[in-house]
């Protein structure tokens, strides 16, 4: 647990971080969405699964192929 938040900003943030997953995942393959979306999808994708991996875990990561540099994922 990150000693810098208390338990209700841990709980927040958690919710917060699926909902970014919620939101942004479809978009990393949709073509409806612009090129600079898809990299801003990308990046805040990346990140909440890295954030949600170290609270949970039993949640996957799933960071491969996601490459916050790179414009779309492989």
């Amino acid at each position: 647990m990150d000693p810098a938040l208390t338990p209700e900003q841990l709980v927040a943030d958690t919710l917060y971080q699926r909902a970014v997953l919620s939101v942004y995942g479809p978009w990393l393959t949709s073509r409806a969405v612009s090129l600079a979306e898809r990299r801003r999808a990308v990046t805040r994708v990346h990140h909440a699964r890295l954030a949600l991996a170290a609270r949970e875990p039993n949640t996957p990561s799933r960071t491969d192929g996601l490459c916050p540099g790179k414009d779309t994922p492989p």
